[in-house]
């Protein structure tokens, strides 16, 4: 999304990419996102400490921090059931794909932590740059932290929206 303006959107899943700076252009966007989106803009969240925080109406950013690996050593794809991911790359790159879970094998189901493993082909692909973010509802499974030419630490604000069914229908 680095240099372009807007959002994308997948046609094949419901998967939106676009860029916290390019946000007043970014018409249509659902009110929880654009909250999520605010907050970001509005703190220096590369700052933060790794970890959970809580926001209001049942949200969570989880501050997370790792090196980014082959594509051979993230063999599995994650989903969710509760919650719809926003995604935002704060430091470092990293190489992320996404599939439709209807078209996958799923594995089991962990509701303690809203995950379930996912094997399929992918459907889709996008490097995340800082200030990039992706959006996936939670029939999107996504396989993160792919290096793109050489290991890199990555910082990224994951923000865990809660939905009442699928495709974005947030509480």
């Amino acid at each position: 999304m680095h240099g372009q303006s807007g959002l994308m959107l997948n046609e094949e899943n419901n998967v939106i990419i676009g860029n916290i700076e390019d946000l007043e252009r970014c018409k249509g966007l659902e009110e929880k996102i654009r909250v999520c989106l605010d907050y970001a803009r509005d703190r220096q969240m590369e700052q933060w400490p790794c970890g959970s925080y809580a926001m209001e109406n049942g949200i969570r950013v989880n501050i997370n921090e790792y090196q980014t690996a082959p594509l051979c050593e993230r063999k599995i794809f994650e989903a969710h059931k509760k919650y719809m991911d926003l995604q935002l790359m704060l430091l470092g790159r990293e190489f992320t794909v996404f599939g439709k879970t209807s078209k996958m094998e799923t594995g089991t189901y962990d509701s303690e932590h809203d995950i379930m493993e996912a094997m399929g082909e992918k459907s889709g692909c996008w490097i995340l740059e800082p200030g990039d973010f992706i959006v996936c509802d939670p029939e999107d499974a996504h396989k993160t932290g792919i290096l793109i030419t050489g290991p890199c630490t990555v910082k990224k604000a994951v923000f865990k929206i809660p939905v009442t069914g699928s495709s974005r229908e947030t509480i």
